[in-house]
Formats: structure tokens, sequence, C-alpha cells
């Protein structure tokens, strides 16, 4: 399991959990424990409530899934999921807690384009090389944090390993990049990837997205 961690300084929280917050960026296992299932799905559930514009699925879709369908969504070959948790640490009297009660803040996943249908990506890009960031969010009480661009590198760091053993004999891929879409006009969110180093490929104006792209270093 892939597993970061930031201290930071400036967390809005209450003063007594400020001291001893930091946040964890895990990458999901599979196949996932039943715990593990169910705490995506409320993740996953309260970021399509809360943010429905920012995604191409709906809450009163995904919120009749049935468990096996959220199982099946975490457990797929050539896809990664990742999470942000804030985790109170036991020191200096602040009380410890079991990692069923840490807050799950945050969340993207991974797609090898390879595993898409032909016309999921744009037509300008090469979906055999690529991979598709989907379903990033952060919860709104932590966002400004740097979360988004941790998530992101967690990512890229799965991609080149994903990547370095690709192809049918082996070999690595060339030519990788990184995919995401925006909303049209939410130039806030395509300003933000651009300072992730993306850069826009196209706009369909049927989806109303815009698709961006990072190379891989």
């Amino acid at each position: 399991m892939l597993e970061t961690s930031c201290n930071l300084n400036h967390l809005k929280l209450k003063e007594s959990e400020r001291a001893c917050a930091y946040y964890d960026f895990l990458a999901l296992p599979a196949p996932p424990s039943l715990s593990t299932v169910r705490r995506y799905r409320d993740l996953r559930l309260t970021a399509l409530r809360t943010d429905p514009e920012s995604f191409g699925s709906t809450y009163a879709r995904e919120v009749d899934f049935s468990e096996k369908e959220w199982r099946d969504r975490l457990n797929q070959n050539h896809r990664a999921t990742f999470i942000a948790r804030l985790r109170a640490r036991d020191k200096k009297g602040c009380g410890g807690s079991g990692d069923e009660d840490i807050p799950w803040v945050a969340t993207v996943s991974v797609i090898a384009g390879r595993t898409l249908p032909e016309g999921a990506t744009p037509a300008v890009v090469d979906r055999r090389t690529a991979y598709v960031f989907v379903g990033m969010w952060v919860n709104p009480e932590h966002r400004r944090k740097g979360i988004a661009r941790r998530l992101l590198e967690a990512g890229w760091a799965w991609i080149t390993e994903d990547a370095g053993k690709a192809t049918e004999d082996g070999d690595a891929l060339h030519g990788v990049v990184a995919l995401l879409t925006v909303a049209a006009g939410n130039e806030a969110a395509e300003k933000l990837y651009k300072e992730f180093g993306f850069e826009r490929v196209c706009a369909e104006k049927e989806g109303g997205v815009v698709w961006m792209r990072q190379r891989l270093r």
C-alpha cells in the first residue's frame, strides 16, 4: 500500500484537533475489504451530493449501487484509487484512534486508457498510452491544503509503475500521458490543473467538458 504523509500547520479545525492533525495519502488495496468498500462508497456519495456539477455521474444513480458494484469498481486491473485521510496522533494529550475513526477527506482514481472503450478519450490522444484521472474530489473544509497535488503525485507514481510493465511482452510504454477533464467554464479548476503541469487538449461541446493532458516526465 502506497502511503505518504504531510504535516500541516494551518488546518481549519478546532484548536484541540489542530495540534495533532496531518494527512495520509493511501492507495486502496485490491481486493478491498468490506470496510474499505463502505468507506469509499460513503466518500464518493458525499462528493456527488456536495459538488454534483463536478462529475459525469450523479448521486441519484450511484446511491442505488449494490455492494458488489462498489467492490468491483475498486477491484479492477489497471485501475488505482487513492484517498486522503485526516488522522489524530496519540501525542501530547491528543487522543489516538483506530482506522475506522479516521476521516477520509479526498479521493481520485486513475484508469489505464487501454482498458477503456474506443472513443472514451480524445481522438488526438492514443488511449493505449494514456491514463485518465477520474473522480477527483476534496472535501470543501480541506481545500487549499495541497491535497489535490499530493493525490496527483500518488497517481503519477502508480502510472509510472504500471506503464513500466504495460505491454504484453513486458516492455514499458512510451509517450505516456495523463488525462483529466474539467467542466467547461470552470476556469478556476482549469487554472489549478495548469499549475500542476496540465495543458488543454480539446473541449467537447456535447459533454460540456474540457480535456487536459500532462506528459510523463
